[in-house]
């Protein structure tokens, strides 16, 4: 199967004040849930969390208050979490959940 991902921002770290500019933000944190379900059914989840910093840049800067996920999601894979390889390390998890190791007896015992 092919999981959903949903991507959430779990907090922002800011300097309450810079030359005039306050809350600007320099780490967030976020989390990355993928959903799945076996052959059966049988429903499935998997996470990976992280965070990243955020270069201030005053030529790009956005008041705190007129921030959104979808902001703040782009800077995440800009800066330093490659929306990608986190959604296929998800995966991969799920896909050890889904298909877990099975202890077999030696083969010559």
């Amino acid at each position: 199967m092919t999981a959903t991902f949903t991507w959430n921002i779990d907090q922002l770290d800011t300097y309450p004040l810079i030359v005039d500019r306050p809350n600007i933000v320099y780490t967030v944190y976020w989390t990355c849930t993928g959903d799945d379900t076996d052959i059966n059914g049988n429903p499935y989840v998997a996470t990976q969390t992280g965070y990243c910093n955020i270069p201030y840049d005053p030529s790009t800067y956005i008041p705190y208050a007129s921030l959104t996920p979808d902001t703040i999601l782009a800077w995440v894979w800009v800066y330093g979490s490659d929306k990608s390889i986190i959604e296929s390390i998800v995966q991969d998890k799920l896909t050890v959940l889904m298909n877990p190791a099975v202890v077999t007896p030696l083969p010559w015992v």
